[in-house]
């Protein structure tokens, strides 16, 4: 009996594991396909030199998701070896210090004085849309000589629990007070999602039956 309930768990847990792996390479192959469409418009239009800047949701709000999307890109595209990529810190620090506005729609002015000051001659940017149960990734290439933008790039990106984290921390916006989300703490064997819910096994138990010993499962859901 003892075999059966450690097979029990071990299977659970193996979908779990199974499952965030497949979520894992989803995301990951979506910010690839991503940094090829800009890749590919850098080298059609001869740029060498890029910052990317951290892309934000529709009210113009960044979250950690559009930060994590900076920092991807700005990796992918070095490893390509074709490019100069400026870090992110030093643009950060540039921006601050110019009281430069780098979220949203990029002005002229301001693409035009980061490339100077950063000697720069693209500029990525771009916008995180919530459609649900996916999010769909904008991106522009502007030039920094005239301001306008020379190609973009787009993807779409299922919704799982990593991105779903990477998406609760934002600068600015509303935070809501009234969420119904509960966190359940302590040691759990195995937690899953199904839809709204999600289902935490927190132990398992033997109880008698009959006058013969089988296992129950002690489930605990919560509403998200």
């Amino acid at each position: 009996m003892k075999q059966l309930l450690l097979s029990i768990a071990l299977l659970v847990c193996m979908g779990l594991v199974a499952g965030h792996v497949q979520a894992q390479t989803t995301l990951d192959q979506r910010i690839g396909e991503l940094s090829k469409q800009i890749s590919d418009g850098l080298t059609e239009n001869q740029k060498q030199t890029i910052a990317v800047v951290e892309f934000a949701d529709l009210r113009g709000n960044v979250t950690d998701f559009g930060r994590f999307i900076s920092e991807e890109l700005i990796t992918r595209l070095y490893q390509t070896k074709k490019f100069k990529v400026i870090e992110r810190q030093l643009l950060n620090k540039v921006v601050a210090e110019q009281k430069l506005s780098l979220t949203g729609v990029i002005d002229q002015t301001s693409a035009q004085k980061l490339g100077k000051l950063l000697g720069v001659d693209a500029i990525a940017s771009g916008t995180v849309s919530d459609l649900g149960k996916s999010l769909r990734v904008n991106a522009r290439l502007i030039s920094t000589s005239t301001g306008e933008v020379f190609a973009v790039a787009a993807t779409e990106i299922a919704k799982d629990d990593s991105v779903m984290a990477l998406m609760g921390a934002s600068n600015t916006g509303p935070t809501n007070t009234n969420s119904s989300v509960t966190s359940y703490q302590g040691n759990a064997i195995a937690s899953k999602d199904i839809g709204s819910l999600r289902v935490v096994l927190k132990s398992i138990m033997r109880v008698k039956l009959n006058d013969q010993w089988t296992s129950k499962r002690k489930d605990q859901s919560s509403s998200r």
